[in-house]
């Protein structure tokens, strides 16, 4: 059990969003760019790039605090192209029904660069 604790102010306002991106995402640092961005806005979630050419994320943190990301993500690195940005809202960690299995665990304000993947989470969750 961790002594950590949420923010004070986030009891009941944290969100958890997904989101899809493509466009010249791959190999140009747009998942260490957006960790930086995450990390710096107190987010918690994950980044990694998909198989077919998309870099899928994670976010948990204040609508303001995504809201800002989300302006971050569309923007990307310099030599980053973003097409689309899909945004999907995810129910909180906290009220238990977020597909921990799927999604993983996460501190307020840990956000990590994990392994490649071959499915998006959503299209795992849709296919069952």
């Amino acid at each position: 059990m961790s002594n950590r604790q949420p923010f004070p102010q986030a009891q009941n306002s944290l969100q958890v969003r997904h989101y899809l991106i493509s466009g010249r995402v791959q190999g140009v640092g747009y998942r260490r760019f957006a960790e930086k961005q995450a990390r710096q806005l107190q987010i918690g979630g994950w980044v990694r790039n998909l198989a077919d050419g998309r870099v899928e994320l994670v976010a948990e943190a204040e609508v303001t605090g995504l809201e800002q990301l989300e302006v971050a993500l569309r923007r990307g690195p310099i030599w980053a192209a973003v097409h689309e940005l899909r945004v999907r809202q995810v129910v909180s960690q906290d009220s238990g029904s977020l597909p921990r299995e799927i999604f993983g665990r996460w501190e307020p304000g840990e956000f990590t660069v994990q392994t490649d993947g071959e499915t998006a989470v959503t299209e795992i969750l849709e296919s069952k």
